[in-house]
């Protein structure tokens, strides 16, 4: 058993009376709430959770690229209007350009957004800390309204984060 020595060992009594030295064995992984190391679990778990890791690692690609893209449509239609307005001098089609353009941006930042939690779960089940199921519960459920392919990617997230929890339940 490994123990914790507590206190400020450079100080002399005198100087700190209220400074209290004390041998306590040292807390376990459950009491003070750290990632558990891949040798603590069992290898069941780890590779469900990477799997799980994978799902997510996914669908965040897929909202990145899908960003882009976007961006790089709106963009493009906003600038061939604006193109088009300013050659024949119509403000219409200026205004419509710079409309394309703001929208396939907010589009964009709303995607990418979105790709926050997921990349959060991303890290925390490949680093198995303690809050990764929770996070993958988020982002499975935000992943979910992505239908066809982000919907099989958040289930696929959602059962092999329950099968690592399973087998680190059994370990």
């Amino acid at each position: 058993m490994s123990t914790l020595i507590t206190g400020d060992v450079h100080s002399s009594k005198a100087v700190r009376p209220w400074v209290q030295y004390s041998v306590e064995p040292a807390r376990t992984f459950r009491e003070h709430g750290a990632r558990m190391s891949s040798t603590e679990r069992s290898p069941d778990a780890v590779f469900q959770d990477r799997l799980a890791a994978g799902f997510m690692a996914g669908h965040v690609m897929l909202q990145v690229v899908g960003g882009l893209l976007l961006t790089a449509i709106f963009v493009g239609m906003g600038g061939l209007f604006g193109a088009i307005g300013v050659a024949e001098d119509e403000l219409a089609a200026i205004a419509a350009g710079g409309l394309f353009g703001g929208v396939g941006i907010l589009l964009t930042l709303f995607l990418v957004i979105q790709a926050i939690p997921a990349a959060l779960a991303v890290w925390g089940l490949w680093r198995g800390t303690w809050w990764r199921h929770l996070m993958a519960i988020v982002a499975a459920s935000l992943a979910v309204t992505h239908f066809p392919v982000g919907t099989v990617l958040a289930v696929g997230t959602l059962w092999c984060a329950y099968r690592g929890y399973q087998a680190e339940q059994k370990a």
